[in-house]
């Protein structure tokens, strides 16, 4: 590109610059804001399901703008399709803060909490999930499966818990003595 005397220049409210060319008849079109830069970065990587890449191009949009609430609800959105649950919940949880009333935020923390829950239960962390089920119910009790799988998860850890274990072995014990003596 080449721009010897250009004839005029303007600014849209995108913050792209054009540049008509006297020497080529053309119109270059350049991208100053680094914002605009990141965001379409971002926007490109999560087309392309690079979750990372795009988590770090939207965190500089709000390194640039910090309450750029886009960005927030793209790295939101990224995480949770990341499978990121504690980090999409507490970016939903942020944009709840912004805007209370919004529905599909709400929606996405529930659906968070609920995925959270079931990564614990899937990785024999009973009490946690049992703790994440709870939430779900108290913010949506007629989420479906959520109070199955909430009673489900708190059985296990009562039945895979120490305390349980040692009465469940002390019974036997009991009861292979009262064999022995033949009172059973």
């Amino acid at each position: 590109i080449t721009l010897t005397y250009p004839e005029g220049i303007a600014i849209d409210d995108r913050d792209y610059v054009f540049v008509v060319d006297a020497g080529n008849n053309s119109i270059v079109k350049f991208c100053l804001s680094k914002i605009v830069i990141h965001n379409k970065l971002g926007d490109k990587y999560l087309d392309e399901h690079k979750w990372e890449e795009a988590i770090l191009e939207f965190k500089q949009v709000i390194s640039l703008d910090p309450l750029n609430l886009t960005a927030r609800e793209s790295i939101a959105s990224a995480f949770y399709e990341n499978e990121e649950w504690e980090k999409a919940i507490e970016a939903y949880n942020y944009l709840k803060k912004e805007d209370p009333d919004d529905q599909k935020i709400k929606i996405k923390i529930i659906d968070s909490r609920f995925n959270l829950a079931m990564h614990y239960e899937n990785n024999s962390l009973f009490k946690d999930a049992c703790q994440e089920y709870r939430e779900v119910l108290n913010l949506n009790p007629n989420y479906p499966s959520a109070k199955k799988r909430y009673y489900l998860s708190y059985f296990k850890y009562f039945f895979y818990s120490t305390y349980f274990r040692v009465i469940f072995l002390l019974l036997l014990r009991a009861r292979q003595h009262l064999i022995w003596l033949n009172i059973l």
